[in-house]
This record gives C-alpha cells, structure tokens and sequence, in this order.
C-alpha cells in the first residue's frame, strides 16, 4: 500500500469532506510561513478613543434605547411572608402580570389612596 494513501483522512461519507482539515500540516510550516510575511503586521495601530467608541457600537448593534436615569428601575430588597408572597404570586400569574408590577401596581394604590392625608412619625 502506499505511502500517501496511508496518511490521508477517511472522508466524511455524507460531505466527502476529510474529517478534520490540517492546512498548515499540508502546505508545511515554510510555506506558512511564506504566506504570512507578506500580512503587514507591523503597520497596525492601536484605536483612537473615538474609533474604539464607533467600533463598540458597531459591534454591540442596535439593542434597546438607553433609558433616562429617570426611567430606570431600582433594585430593592425587601421581606414579605412566604404566606403572602405565594398569595401575591397566584394573584400576580392569574392576572398575566410579574411580581414587580404586581408591587408596583400596590403601591401606586396605596399612595394614590394616601393623597398626604396620612403623617409619619
């Protein structure tokens, strides 16, 4: 048997393509090599601010509007009964709402109802 055949790849039946592809193997290293030097390398710079800022972007792609400091949720921890928070979970999921709005939703109530009638110690 031949050398040659012996060293090639069994081909892939459904692509007859070889099942893993070895370029630099098969063009040897020197004339990888070859190939590489004229890639000018060398002649690269680094991004000005204002390139690597249009180049984020870019690269980002669209994605939602930023929203206005105004307009952006806060995170809070807060501690409910697990009685209640089940409750309030069925309410919420019944309704096709989340438990964020369904919080929110109660207190816009409470403060709506309140109008500054109510002091706080």
């Amino acid at each position: 048997m031949n050398s040659a055949k012996t060293n090639k790849r069994k081909a892939n039946k459904r692509t007859k393509q070889p099942a893993t592809l070895t370029p630099m193997k098969e063009m040897g290293l020197a004339e990888a090599s070859k190939k590489l030097e004229g890639i000018g390398f060398e002649q690269t710079r680094e991004l000005t601010p204002g390139e690597r800022a249009s180049w984020d972007r870019a690269r980002r792609g669209p994605g939602r509007p930023r929203k206005s400091a105004a307009e952006k949720a806060a995170r809070v921890l807060v501690t409910i009964a697990p009685s209640l928070l089940a409750k309030a979970d069925g309410y919420a999921q019944r309704q096709g709402i989340s438990r964020a709005e369904l919080i929110a939703r109660g207190l816009m109530a409470v403060l709506a109802g309140d109008r500054g009638h109510r002091q706080t110690a």
